[in-house]
């Protein structure tokens, strides 16, 4: 089957979805499709014609500006633009303009250009090429793609995926920004997608129902549970090779946290729990170690706990992005693994890299919600799962790790098989083809849904 894959990012060190989505081309290329793959990363655009990357097999890249000619400029954005050319005043008027398309559609110009060239890009590969059906990603909140679909640019079928809530306005506290106005107008959006797409795909169970509550469940028969893949992307070994700083001693007890601190996502419970973790005995003080790898928040690099934490001889801290196949190599050699979330109600999100760790078969301490997505997966009886604000939590689970790396049965809190196999390429790609087949050929999806997609893995608790 042909397929076209959007992408707004591929550069794997750049965003979760990026990784998210270059696993899930690289799994239906090697399963036999014929990939195209469009993105807007820009570390692409110098790119003339279609091109290959070393992670995504034979599939083959255009970037949306290369696609022949250029689409036109937005008949508003060419006057904002000439209004902005009449000095300080014009910038001004300018600036209100743009401010007034926002509250009236819900974007900026600079938005609904970017849409503009990938509904021209879109048009432009689907009529050369013919694919068989279009696989609508985006990234985040970020789906310029998504709104580039609406009123069906092209004849071929197409699935719009969702990584997160849409739009800000529909995240849970503490992650939620609404702006009325601009809410109501991407709400909107939102909901068109949803009508006009053949079919909808969500990481988790959680967020399908996030996404899809009551006065949108209609649109639950032609949606479908795809989890983020468990599996390895090719990557330059000597590129992946961990700066000396970041090496871990093999015969350490090292827990590792690898992700950005994003401003809700706070660590204090963590490290006030792994200090009191270390008091308990000298043993511990000598042979544990945290380590915090990724950018962080601002707000948290200027709070004094996070400075008393650097100064700590068994805490390690960076504050900036490492190579994704470095993160890989990091957690390879973690004693365990962690998952930070924020404080809330419930948590629809599914961390990505949750997935890494479940498929190198770490153990894992979550800092999640009890209703969340991370819960759901490690069960309800996964006895290492706290609340993200409870360092006394976090203390007992240290306890319960150090304990079983002493006795050599850290093999006990990892999932076993039953999860590999649901997050596995070949668990995936049959059901994403499944859902291409029906798409194609006219059947209804909610027929030919797997009869239990993933239930076991993403169940609501």
């Amino acid at each position: 089957m042909k397929l076209l894959i959007t992408a707004k990012w591929l550069s794997l060190d750049k965003t979760s979805e990026a990784i998210c989505t270059s696993k899930v081309i690289k799994a239906l290329d090697a399963a036999g499709h014929e990939i195209l793959c469009l993105t807007s990363d820009p570390a692409f655009v110098a790119r003339t014609d279609w091109f290959t990357l070393p992670w995504l097999g034979a599939a083959r890249v255009l970037h949306i500006r290369r696609c022949g000619q250029s689409p036109p400029a937005l008949k508003l954005d060419k006057l904002r633009q000439a209004i902005a050319a009449r000095g300080a005043l014009g910038a001004q008027l300018a600036r209100k303009l743009d401010t007034a398309l926002a509250y009236a559609t819900g974007y900026r110009t600079s938005v609904w250009q970017e849409v503009s060239a990938w509904r021209h890009a879109i048009q432009t590969v689907a009529h050369a090429e013919q694919p068989d059906c279009l696989y609508i990603r985006g990234a985040g909140v970020e789906l310029e793609p998504h709104l580039a679909m609406l009123d069906r640019p092209v004849p071929q079928p197409w699935v719009a995926h969702y990584h997160d809530p849409f739009p800000m306005s529909r995240f849970p506290e503490p992650y939620r920004y609404e702006v009325p106005l601009l809410a109501r107008r991407q709400e909107a959006l939102h909901r068109n997608i949803l009508r006009q797409a053949d079919a909808l795909t969500f990481p988790s169970q959680r967020l399908l129902e996030w996404v899809l509550p009551t006065e949108l469940a209609a649109t639950r028969a032609k949606a479908v549970v795809i989890p983020h893949l468990g599996m390895d992307l090719p990557g330059d070994e000597a590129a992946n090779a961990l700066p000396t700083e970041l090496q871990l001693d093999g015969s350490q007890f090292n827990l590792v946290h690898a992700g950005t601190l994003l401003g809700p996502r706070l660590p204090w419970a963590l490290i006030d729990g792994f200090l009191e973790f270390l008091k308990a005995a000298p043993a511990r003080q000598a042979q544990a170690r945290l380590w915090l790898i990724g950018k962080a928040n601002s707000a948290h690099l200027k709070d004094p706990r996070w400075q008393a934490a650097a100064q700590h001889p068994n805490i390690k801290l960076t504050n900036q992005r490492i190579l994704y196949g470095q993160s890989i190599t990091l957690l390879r050699a973690a004693t365990a693994t962690v998952v930070l979330e924020a404080e809330a109600q419930e948590s629809p999100f599914f961390p990505a890299k949750l997935a890494d760790y479940l498929w190198h078969q770490k153990p894992i301490l979550a800092l999640s919600p009890k209703p969340s997505v991370t819960a759901d997966i490690l069960g309800r009886d996964y006895p290492l799962i706290v609340t993200p604000g409870d360092a006394r939590g976090v203390q007992q689970a240290l306890n319960a790790l150090w304990e079983a790396w002493e006795s050599a049965t850290l093999n006990r809190f990892v999932l076993g098989a039953e999860t590999l196999n649901a997050i596995h390429a070949d668990t995936v790609v049959a059901e994403l083809t499944r859902l291409f087949t029906a798409l194609t050929t006219g059947q209804s999806v909610a027929e030919q849904k797997p009869a239990t997609v993933n239930a076991h893995l993403l169940p609501l608790q």
